[in-house]
This record gives C-alpha cells, sequence and structure tokens, in this order.
C-alpha cells in the first residue's frame, strides 16, 4: 500500500593597442591616398591567449567525449568475452544434461551463476562512471513526480514484499532528474531488499534548513551496525553474502556519487535493529 500525500505547489520562479607606432612628431597631414585615423594593431599577446583558449576548449571537448564513450568500449570489451563463457556453459549444460549429476553439474551452475553475477557488477559499474561523464543539463525537477516513476519501476517488488510506503510533499529543485530517479530507486530498493521479518514500511520526507533541502529516506528493516555505517558507500562493500541477499554493492556508492555531484552529502543519521535512516541534503531552488 502506498500513501502519497502530493502537492505540486507554484514557485515565483577595449581593444588595447600597441602605441609604440605613433611619433611624438606631429603627423604630417592626411593626402588623398591615406584617409582616416590611423591603424592600431591589437597586441600579439592577445592572439595568443586566444588561441591558447580556443586549444583548451577543444582538448576539453576532445576529452569529454572520449570519456562519453568509454562505458560503451568498456561494457563491449568486457561483456564480449562474458558471454561467450555464458553461452558455452549452457550449450555444456544441455549437451550433457542426463550425464552430469552431483559435482559437475554443482560446478557448470556455479559457473553460469559467477558470469551472471559479473554481468551485473560491469552494468552497475558502467551506471556509476556514467554520473560523471553524462552532459544532460540539470532542470527543474519536481521530486513528487520522480516518487511516482521510482514506485512505478519498483511495482513489481513493492507487491511481492508487501511494503507501505509513505510519501510526503517534497519539494522541486534544479537537477538532473534521470539521477534523481536512480538515486530514490537505490534507496527504496536498499529498503525492501534488507527488510526483516515484517513487511516493509518506507516513509520520505524531506526538511528545508538554510538553504539547502534533507530529505529522510526511513525504513524498518534489519539495520545496520555503527561499525559498518562509514563504510557502506563504499563501492563493492557488501555486509551479506550474495547467497544470502544478492546484489552489486554499488547501490549506495552511486547513491553518494549522485548526491555529491548536486553539491549535496549523503550519511546515515540512525541505525539499529528497528530500521535505517538514510538522509541527504540537495541544494534549494533558491539556493
Amino acid at each position: 500500500m502506498i500513501h502519497k500525500n502530493l502537492r505540486i505547489g507554484r514557485f515565483p520562479i577595449p581593444i588595447q593597442g600597441d602605441h609604440s607606432a605613433f611619433n611624438s612628431e606631429p603627423a604630417a597631414a592626411p593626402t588623398n591616398r591615406h584617409c582616416g585615423p590611423p591603424k592600431i594593431h591589437a597586441h600579439p599577446t592577445l592572439g595568443h591567449a586566444k588561441l591558447g583558449g580556443q586549444l583548451a576548449d577543444a582538448r576539453t571537448k576532445t576529452l569529454s567525449s572520449s570519456c562519453q564513450r568509454f562505458p560503451n568500449t568498456v561494457r563491449e570489451h568486457l561483456t564480449t568475452p562474458l558471454r561467450s563463457a555464458c553461452r558455452f556453459s549452457e550449450l555444456l549444460e544441455e549437451e550433457c544434461r542426463h550425464s552430469l549429476d552431483g559435482e559437475p553439474k554443482e560446478y557448470l551452475e556455479a559457473i553460469l551463476r559467477g558470469a551472471g553475477r559479473m554481468n551485473q557488477m560491469i552494468d552497475g559499474l558502467l551506471s556509476l562512471s556514467r554520473i560523471s561523464t553524462t552532459q544532460d543539463r540539470p532542470t527543474e525537477v519536481y521530486l513528487n513526480v520522480v516518487l511516482e516513476q521510482v514506485l512505478d519501476y519498483l511495482h513489481a517488488e513493492i507487491d511481492k514484499s508487501g511494503a507501505d510506503i509513505t510519501v510526503q510533499d517534497l519539494p522541486r529543485l534544479i537537477a538532473n532528474k534521470s539521477q534523481m530517479v536512480r538515486l530514490f530507486q537505490n534507496l527504496i530498493d536498499n529498503a525492501i531488499k534488507y527488510r526483516s521479518e515484517t513487511p516493509p514500511k518506507i516513509s520520505i520526507e524531506a526538511n528545508e534548513k538554510d538553504d539547502e533541502w534533507v530529505l529522510t529516506v526511513r525504513d524498518n528493516g534489519i539495520g545496520i551496525e555503527p561499525r559498518h555505517q562509514g563504510r557502506v558507500f563504499d563501492v563493492f562493500h557488501r555486509l551479506h553474502s550474495f547467497a544470502e541477499i544478492p546484489g552489486t554493492g554499488i547501490g549506495l556508492a552511486e547513491c553518494k556519487k549522485i548526491v555529491e555531484k548536486h553539491g549535496g552529502r549523503i550519511w546515515i543519521e540512525s541505525s539499529d535493529s528497528t530500521g535505517s535512516v538514510f538522509q541527504f541534503s540537495l541544494p534549494s531552488l533558491q539556493a
């Protein structure tokens, strides 16, 4: 069951020259051949500076273009041999379906599981790298609309877990919408995944403090011990084995990178056996 208290408000929204060419003696009267004022030649260092700026801009654009191509290039080169390994393992499984049993069958299944997990990790790392390389311009974003989209994405997980999600009236900000979707999707999916024996109860709210908004995602899950709270945002840092709770260990690192790119910070306010409270700050619309 999803409780939404949505309210969309209205917010009032000289040319420097080289004068050494002039003599101190009076100039001769102009003739018909040379009419008009004397020419002033631009200082040569200004031309060099302009050229240097153009070269720097060109290098920046080239680097930016290379960074944008990098994730796709990496994915192509890493996933091609991985797909081959998966395909041949599947063919072997089909070919030897009736002759494989016991340990050989377990080994083959382990290969397929490992390949699938590796593919998820590659996708996660590429998603993490795109946060820095994306050229999408920030726009005015309604966070309540973002949450509507996230809850639609996670509809199956919400129904399966019986999660009860309450969304308060959230602000609108200048942000990258797709990254805001990813941020909330990771936090809500995390709350559902690390639930306790009781159905998940998740609340999302926002409070304005000075020139920023502090958003809170609270759950009643299994919590995080204080000794682990400083590392949960590290890449690949997992508190449970993949067999216990599947995952890549990248989701919270992605959240941290998104928030920091938007000029904010993310932290765990409190966490114990009754659940976790994730909070993060984002600049307000007026900031």
